[in-house]
């Protein structure tokens, strides 16, 4: 119980620190769809502040694991598992610098950031949260660990649904955007991708761990 209550500390901290990071791109995202860029620029400001936060969280709790003992033979699975999340906190921060390392112009913006933008955005988050619960219950049953993986698989498949949509969305309006515009809107839909990505990778870690024995 030690183990489980230690493991599930370090991993909801870190976690945690994550999705403000993911919190904070939604709200940057529903500034610049109102056109509120003063907004959008203190929310990207934000996402860059708690990645770092997420960022110091990791480093701290990869040097405790790697100097206890008590995670055992778990503890490369852990590792693993928190470097992925870190991933999701990494790739929110991408995402914001991308739309903000030069000036869009208003118009093109408005056009981007739809509703299946913002769904995809939302999907995206969604695996993370899910992610966060899967951390939260992993003092439960198996089965119950089990179904929560499969729903953080069922949204990644779903994020990419959403994926495919909009990048058929920006290209069959690529006339409309300058080429530098058009490469920052693919690489920032290809970064909101990663979110799901990192998060469903993770939650095949734990599913490792059930494997090996966790419960």
């Amino acid at each position: 119980m030690l183990f489980r209550d230690n493991m599930q500390k370090l991993l909801e901290e870190h976690m945690e620190q994550v999705l403000e990071t993911l919190r904070y791109l939604q709200e940057m995202i529903k500034s610049i769809k109102e056109t509120e860029i003063l907004k959008a620029i203190e929310f990207s400001r934000l996402v860059n502040e708690y990645e770092k936060n997420s960022d110091a969280i990791h480093r701290r709790n990869v040097e405790k694991i790697c100097k206890g003992s008590i995670f055992g033979y778990l503890r490369e699975d852990i590792i693993r598992f928190m470097e992925l999340a870190d991933n999701i906190a990494d790739v929110a921060k991408e995402a914001v610098n991308v739309l903000i390392v030069r000036d869009i112009q208003l118009s093109y913006i408005k056009a981007f950031v739809n509703y299946n933008l913002i769904s995809y955005i939302e999907i995206s988050i969604n695996a993370a949260k899910e992610l966060y619960t899967l951390i939260k219950i992993l003092d439960k049953k198996r089965d119950a660990i089990i179904n929560q993986i499969r729903v953080i698989e069922g949204l990644e498949e779903e994020s990419d649904r959403l994926k495919l949509t909009v990048l058929k969305e920006l290209y069959n309006n690529s006339s409309m955007y300058d080429i530098l515009t058009l490469l920052q809107f693919k690489e920032f839909i290809y970064l909101i991708d990663a979110i799901a990505d990192n998060s469903e990778d993770a939650s095949d870690i734990i599913q490792i761990m059930l494997a090996k024995g966790y419960s």
